[in-house]
């Protein structure tokens, strides 16, 4: 109780991390269904009742995995009723955010710690899932996630920069209400895992992926995910409403070179938010955001309308507004590619499927404006 006395600014409050990485208190707590976690988060959150009423928060400790069926079970028993935030951590070592099936920090198989193989993006939509299994306006929080430059499973600098921006993207689709990245700053001799997930190296230089954040925050400052896009295999990417503007990210997901693609937008940015020239641009693993995408006229078919130009092809494709299907795409493509399906998206298609719940947005600063923000506190 002092503490939460003590610092009144505070609202949203989650005590310890990663109680569950110890093999003792794992194996100690699937002896009675996790129900000591419960417990402890049922007093958690009546103590903060008792304090502040609604205007304090707990949140789940940061489980070392994104744990839906746990978190589903404790939200049943009653334990979560007054636990406003579910909470998981998951690293996808040198792989992509969208390929990833594991959590590089624990383990793939043959330990306590090991989960099914599933993909991050399943993993983090099972986890929203889960957060409202009782109907409870409860959010999901993704509370350390990264990339390392320095130590254990390494990727490059530029590598980090893109998959900081696409996990974003790929949690906010999900559902996920508010991300952390973990950490701040590189370590001064960098010997393990997370000792290169900085944003800032050592000597508080910028990392390439400090710049990818504040490019991510500047073209989506107030993101709602409404669709997903592809330029076909091997490309990835969302559409997202911010600001009452339509904004299109797109990539490759790990080729150097994808398809050359020229979107029907006010402007395209590059993965730091820099103008790029023009409305055409070569896919990388990089995003390209394309903001001021045209609409259709909702008055007549409510829909939502993205056109781009792929290989000097254009093709245009809507998705009405109380559907969740894919459409083909319009236009006249060569009767070769008439015959594929827009679920087999080609060189000269742009597909887009529509999502559902949407994602709420960044974590507020004190200032009132959005933006992501990097996890305050090592372990």
């Amino acid at each position: 109780m002092d503490i939460v006395q003590a610092f009144p600014e505070i609202t949203h409050w989650e005590l310890d991390n990663e109680y569950d990485l110890a093999r003792a208190s794992a194996e100690a707590e699937r002896g009675v269904d996790w129900r000591n976690l419960g417990a402890y988060h049922r007093k958690l959150a009546d103590v903060l009742d008792l304090l502040g009423g609604k205007d304090l928060v707990a949140v789940e400790q940061g489980h070392a995995g994104i744990w839906p069926d746990r978190a589903r079970r404790l939200i049943a028993a009653g334990d979560y009723e007054k636990v406003g935030v579910v909470n998981g951590h998951h690293y996808c070592g040198t792989e992509p955010p969208e390929t990833n099936i594991g959590n590089w920090n624990t383990s793939f198989e043959g330990d306590w710690r090991a989960q099914p193989p599933m993909l991050f993006f399943d993993r983090l939509r099972e986890l929203k899932r889960a957060a409202a299994g009782d109907g409870r306006p409860r959010e999901a929080w993704l509370t350390e996630f990264g990339w390392d430059t320095l130590a254990g499973p390494r990727v490059s600098p530029r590598e980090q920069a893109a998959y900081l921006a696409r996990s974003w993207m790929v949690a906010l689709a999900a559902g996920i209400d508010k991300c952390f990245w973990f950490y701040d700053y590189d370590a001064p001799e960098p010997k393990q895992m997370f000792d290169g997930c900085g944003l800032l190296a050592a000597d508080s230089s910028p990392k390439l992926s400090l710049g990818a954040m504040a490019g991510l925050a500047s073209v989506l400052p107030s993101p709602r995910c409404v669709g997903s896009a592809s330029a076909g295999d091997g490309t990835g990417g969302y559409v997202f409403e911010t600001g009452g503007d339509l904004v299109a990210s797109l990539w490759t997901i790990e080729a150097e070179a994808g398809p050359e693609v020229a979107f029907k937008a006010r402007e395209l940015r590059d993965f730091l938010g820099n103008k790029v020239e023009g409305l055409k641009v070569r896919l990388s693993p990089a995003p390209v955001y394309a903001l001021g995408l045209d609409r259709a006229d909702r008055a007549h078919d409510r829909a939502i309308a993205v056109v781009v130009d792929l290989d000097d092809r254009r093709h245009h494709v809507s998705r009405r507004a109380r559907s969740a299907r894919l459409f083909r795409a319009a236009g006249r493509p060569s009767a070769r590619k008439s015959r594929r399906t827009c679920r087999r998206a080609s060189a000269g298609r742009y597909r887009f499927r529509s999502r559902s719940p949407p994602a709420k947005g960044w974590a507020r600063r004190t200032s009132g404006s959005r933006c992501p923000r990097a996890a305050a506190s090592r372990r």
